[in-house]
């Protein structure tokens, strides 16, 4: 009897085991299921996004209707006013044109905010795949000649991806604290020195002095105080890309220059880095021109000593 006992009580363990491994199996096959189906979904979503952003980046009115359905306020529009009790043809067409001309604003602000947008995503998901990164540059090339005109929304040009109102109305919440995601428009210059200018000065060559001049108007257009452009901002500015001209073909002239620039800015705090410079290409010059003949002389005002006798900066 006591042995039926044990052999009804085995049996018993072994089904509850099975019936608790066949459990374990289907909790799993669950599991797989679900990860299955959000792997899924999170691709399609994904799909979704970049796709949206894409034809956004290209159409202004897609842009404009994409924030408008995320949330963003459009410009009003602009009130009738009228001379006399009706509003006449030229009025019209007048004010038609202003508001036609302030949806534009916005709407190639917005279009750069989405392809930024596009562009920090594939490059926080896929920040190994080179064509990902040529893509990338090439995007912020093209744009980068484009954001003197972003003059509008000037709100949304500082707003950072994670904090979107479109990434939040598409469904993307994957920045996380990535570097991305705190992008902006308004970081597109910086973003434009350190991925273009900087390779094309190591060492400068063709193309540099372009990246130069699309790099200072990009500052320009975020510069509006005229004096404090052309007394702080401008100044190394121009030091530096008539450096790297000289670097690219050594003259004479360009000496000048860089020391016409160092008088005309004797408060500078870059004042003796720029002397230092300058000597030293000047010293690389006149040893450069000795291999093919005698040392030119020195520009009027400039020795190995450099110059510092400032002149009286004009008046911006």
């Amino acid at each position: 009897m006591k042995r039926l006992i044990v052999f009804v009580s085995a049996g018993v363990l072994a089904a509850t085991r099975l019936l608790a491994q066949n459990s374990i199996q289907t909790l799993e096959d669950d599991l797989n299921q679900a990860k299955a189906q959000h792997d899924q979904a999170s691709s399609a979503l994904l799909t979704s996004f970049l796709s949206t952003l894409d034809s956004a980046a290209l159409s202004g009115s897609l842009a404009l209707d994409l924030y408008q359905k995320a949330g963003g306020a459009l410009p009003d529009l602009s009130p009738v006013q009228k001379h006399y009790e009706y509003e006449t043809p030229t009025e019209k067409a007048a004010r038609e044109a202003l508001d036609a001309q302030n949806m534009s604003t916005v709407a190639v602000v917005v279009q750069v905010h989405c392809g930024l947008m596009k562009n920090a995503a594939r490059i926080m998901l896929q920040p190994k795949e080179q064509d990902v990164h040529d893509q990338w540059i090439a995007w912020l090339k093209t744009t980068a000649a484009l954001y003197p005109q972003l003059t509008g929304k000037r709100a949304l040009k500082e707003v950072a991806m994670r904090d979107s109102l479109i990434s939040n109305y598409l469904g993307f919440h994957g920045w996380g604290n990535s570097e991305e995601g705190s992008w902006s428009v308004q970081d597109l210059p910086r973003l434009y020195h350190d991925l273009v200018l900087q390779p094309l000065r190591n060492p400068p060559g063709p193309g540099t002095l372009d990246a130069w001049d699309t790099y200072t108007a990009m500052l320009r257009a975020d510069d509006p105080d005229p004096n404090h452009w052309s007394q702080v901002t401008e100044p190394p500015l121009d030091f530096d890309r008539t450096a790297d001209d000289f670097a690219i073909e050594p003259t004479l002239d360009k000496l000048q220059q860089l020391d016409q620039i160092i008088k005309a800015n004797p408060g500078s705090d870059h004042l003796d880095e720029w002397i230092d410079r300058t000597r030293k290409m000047i010293a690389a010059y006149q040893n450069g021109a000795g291999q093919h003949g005698a040392a030119p002389a020195p520009a009027s005002g400039m020795t190995n000593s450099v110059s510092t006798t400032p002149t009286t900066p004009a008046k911006p």
